[in-house]
């Protein structure tokens, strides 16, 4: 189990430096190009946006979600064109494990050697767990917030944390059980003012989780939100649930700091990467500090995003075209797609992008 494992690692190697390289080659040649990019390295399907918990900092709170789901046969047909590729796949929502047809798609992906990551809360995943080792599934990313009365708190369904710790051991049982090696285990954690790092870390250590990410509260101003409106030829979705106060969430240089002074042997970051002296100036949106991001930004070349019920986005809310009557191939390289590319490319960044991780890596 562990050579075919190790096998279809190095499979995928050279189809994911090929896709950085050409990604990076067609960024800087956007002009001459005329903003066409080669095949998305990471293709995310946000398979719903129905979940199972009412988290107090989600986007998905604020609006009106769409209870829908992407038809399995789109999602096939998605990794059916673009197999030969070999993009990196990922599933989302909402939360994935609701989708009806999961099993499915995750053994279909996994069946044409894939790569696979999955973001899910955690609350599910000890019914899914034979499923997700035996198949392959790459990378499971699990959100944890703190100790089980911060986290159940700040997701604010009752007993959350505790189902999700029988999660992870579920999962951890069955890559002894089966003796594998995937999914590997990524912690994400919000950062808020009751976070308590040294309790995150030591459950990431004692769960054999490979990396923990300190996630910075992301948010917009309502006048983002009204000059983005502006610019689109349809209501903005997400980034309505963006616009929020964040004061709650706000931390000081010393969390920061204490993080980075934790000795572990794990790989500890985080999203974005906001250095301790600039924290007041990325909470409030300091204009001269957001500028100095502009046209940093490689999403639109890179990834792209599926939502139901077959809606293709290059960024969040940025449509470019329908799955069910196109294809992606059409869609890619769109008018609209490479138009966003060129006007990102001379820095000319859309009024929501400040809250958006990919705007300050």
């Amino acid at each position: 189990m562990r050579i075919e494992s190790l096998r279809e690692d190095f499979y995928n190697l050279p189809f994911i430096a090929a896709g950085k390289i050409s990604s990076s080659i067609f960024r800087r040649l956007t002009s001459p190009t005329n903003g066409y990019a080669p095949l998305p390295q990471v293709v995310t399907f946000y398979l719903t946006e129905r979940c199972n918990l009412n988290c107090s900092m989600c986007f998905l709170k604020n609006i009106d979600s769409n209870p829908g789901f992407i038809p399995l046969s789109i999602a096939k047909r998605i990794v059916s064109e673009l197999m030969w590729a070999h993009p990196r796949f990922s599933m989302s929502g909402g939360e994935p494990f609701l989708y009806p047809e999961i099993e499915q798609l995750i053994i279909w992906i996994k069946s044409h050697h894939l790569s696979l990551s999955i973001v899910t809360n955690g609350t599910l995943l000890s019914q899914f767990a034979e499923l997700i080792v035996r198949s392959g599934v790459d990378r499971l990313k699990i959100s944890i917030d703190g100790p089980p009365d911060v986290h159940n708190a700040l997701r604010r369904v009752p007993g959350t944390f505790a189902r999700i710790e029988k999660g992870i051991r579920a999962i951890n049982h069955q890559k002894e059980k089966q003796k594998k090696k995937k999914p590997r285990l990524l912690l994400y954690s919000l950062l808020h003012p009751n976070s308590d790092p040294h309790f995150i870390v030591s459950f990431a250590e004692k769960y054999k989780f490979a990396s923990v990410s300190f996630l910075h509260i992301l948010s917009i101003r309502e006048k983002d939100l009204k000059a983005f409106a502006n610019i689109q030829d349809i209501p903005p979705h997400y980034w309505k649930g963006a616009v929020f106060n964040n004061e709650g969430f706000r931390i000081t240089q010393e969390l920061i700091k204490e993080i980075k002074s934790i000795d572990s042997t794990l790989d500890i970051g985080f999203t974005p990467n906001i250095s301790p002296e600039e924290l007041d100036k990325y909470y409030a949106k300091e204009q001269e500090y957001l500028l100095n991001f502009k046209g940093r930004c490689t999403s639109p070349w890179s990834g792209v995003y599926i939502k139901p019920p077959s809606i293709v986005e290059i960024c969040p809310d940025v449509v470019i075209g329908d799955i069910e009557n196109e294809r992606f191939l059409s869609i890619w390289n769109s008018d609209k797609a490479r138009a966003l590319r060129q006007s990102i490319h001379k820095g000319k960044m859309l009024p929501v992008c400040n809250g958006c991780c990919s705007y300050y890596m």
